[in-house]
């Protein structure tokens, strides 16, 4: 980007100075004829403003010809995005009913384009019970590894095993219903508050306690009961509804992932948008919903990880470089001590 900002910078400098030049010569000639009574002196502020009337003529009909250009590069991404051919996973025919363990072995990823891994040799076994924090610098590919967890790419080298069985084998809708997941750039639906919520399981849509019963632990309740139409109220600006602050619209997204009974929960830095207090209260309710499952949160801020007491996995340039408790990580992990003091 910095390569083409500066070549842009550099062409926009060189033709407008060209373009000043051409002007000066002209309007010089222009006064030059004017003053040996070639041309009268009305004839001469006529010439210079169609120069000036022409000048900006062709700029908008060059603006015009560079924004069609902008549009089909859109068009031209939608088009392939409709050509790409939709992958079947008829050859996936197993499907599983309770996540119990997940291992990743000798896994390594590399995003396509790219020359070097996001992530190198992970060895890793996750277990039924366990409470998982990963922390790490932005792009240490702590996403990464919970984006190939959920099954979102399978162009990865190595394994990993659900249950001892291949990722790759397990048919995806089956192990999508096992999984609540919400990431950092979740989704504010203009829809209704009982869809907002509601998404995270279909299946319980109409179910106003388990909707309400989610209200109340993200602590939105209260505010919720002052709507006019209650969980079926209108969310968003789009339709006149009502709006939220980011970090209410973060903790709908909590909700979401809530509703879902699942084996494993995923958390990719959930708090990102919430103070620090209310940061504690989703780690709290996060360690109690993950009772007797695979609870995994990704966080930057670590000063909360103290009191949860969880497993805690140090993520650095792709590789895992510390696992073990707060106080194993204080005593050997390095990364992990740079990350307490940022």
């Amino acid at each position: 980007d910095l390569e083409i900002n500066k070549k842009r910078a550099k062409w926009f400098i060189g033709i407008n100075l060209i373009e000043e030049i051409i002007s000066l010569f002209i309007i010089f000639k222009i006064v030059e004829m004017a003053a040996i009574g070639k041309i009268l002196v009305g004839d001469t502020v006529a010439y210079i403003d169609s120069l000036s009337t022409i000048q900006s003529n062709v700029g908008g009909f060059l603006r015009n010809l560079s924004e069609i250009y902008n549009d089909i590069l859109y068009v031209e991404q939608f088009y392939k995005l409709l050509d790409l051919e939709i992958k079947g996973y008829e050859d996936r025919t197993i499907e599983i009913e309770e996540i119990k363990e997940i291992e990743f072995k000798n896994l390594n990823y590399t995003y396509e384009g790219s020359e070097s891994n996001t992530l190198n040799n992970i060895n890793i076994r996750l277990e039924k019970g366990e409470l998982i924090g990963i922390v790490g610098e932005n792009g240490s590919g702590k996403t990464t590894f919970i984006k190939l967890l959920c099954g979102f790419y399978d162009n990865y080298q190595g394994e990993i095993l659900i249950n001892g069985i291949e990722l790759k084998e397990i048919n995806p809708d089956s192990l999508r219903k096992r999984m609540g997941i919400i990431f950092q750039d979740f989704n504010k639906y203009e829809m209704t508050l009982r869809e907002n919520i509601g998404f995270g399981n279909i299946e319980e849509m109409d179910n106003d306690k388990k909707i309400i019963k989610s209200l109340e632990e993200i602590n939105l309740k209260d505010k919720t009961d002052k709507f006019k139409e209650g969980i079926d109220t209108q969310m968003g600006k789009w339709f006149a509804g009502e709006e939220l602050s980011k970090g209410q619209w973060q903790r709908i997204a909590l909700g979401r992932a809530f509703m879902r009974d699942a084996d494993v929960l995923v958390l990719d830095e959930p708090t990102s948008s919430l103070d620090p207090i209310s940061e504690k209260e989703i780690f709290l309710l996060m360690k109690e919903k993950s009772n007797g499952k695979i609870g995994i949160f990704i966080t930057h801020r670590v000063e909360n990880i103290r009191e949860l007491n969880p497993r805690i996995i140090v993520f650095s340039d792709g590789k895992i470089v510390g696992d073990g408790n707060h106080q194993e990580m204080v005593e050997k992990c390095e990364e992990y001590i740079k990350l307490l003091d940022i």
